[in-house]
């Protein structure tokens, strides 16, 4: 009779491993064509294609992946757009990614904001921060733009200020890769 209850005990035990385990969120890894950049993302993005007009007048299709969590109230984004202007010096090159992040929180409408340079094994890369006040509560946010030989990755990233940087976000940004 032991025994046959230390079995049941057992299959329970493993039973309810197994399910835990299939509910746990996959991680995603988006690396879409052309891009030099992935980012790995706590569960599975919204995908939207988007549009942005290049400086010869074109219009360029690119995805733009979008991932909210609600257990930690956080979102997360990444967009990669090809990099086809390289006529720029080093220095307008800096100066353009500047005024790009710059230009963006801005239109964000974000508050406090701080922009960072350094060029590092990713590539030229600003790193925003920056606060947006709502009615009743403070939003901190982060972003960073890296440009790298043939594509430029955006990722931007948010959460209440007072739960900001959580544990998911230290890993979205840590898990950035040329």
């Amino acid at each position: 009779m032991t025994l046959n209850r230390f079995f049941t005990f057992f299959f329970l035990i493993v039973a309810f491993l197994n399910i835990s385990q299939a509910q746990k969120v996959k991680k995603y890894e988006y690396n879409p064509d052309g891009s030099e950049y992935t980012v790995v993302f706590p569960g599975t993005p919204d995908i939207k294609e988007r549009y942005v007009k290049l400086t010869n007048g074109k219009l360029f299709q690119y995805q733009e992946a979008i991932y909210q969590s609600e257990k930690y109230l956080s979102v997360m984004t990444a967009e990669t757009v090809p990099y086809f202007e390289k006529n720029y010096t080093p220095e307008e090159t800096k100066e353009l990614l500047l005024k790009a992040a710059a230009d963006y929180t801005d239109a964000k409408g974000w508050i406090n904001v701080v922009i960072d340079y350094e060029e590092n094994y990713l590539g030229k890369v600003v790193t925003i921060s920056g606060y947006r006040k709502f009615d009743e509560y403070t939003v901190a946010y982060g972003g960073k733009y890296i440009l790298g030989d043939y594509s430029i990755l955006c990722v931007s990233y948010g959460a209440p200020s007072s739960k900001y940087p959580n544990k998911i976000i230290k890993k979205f940004i840590e898990s950035i890769r040329r």
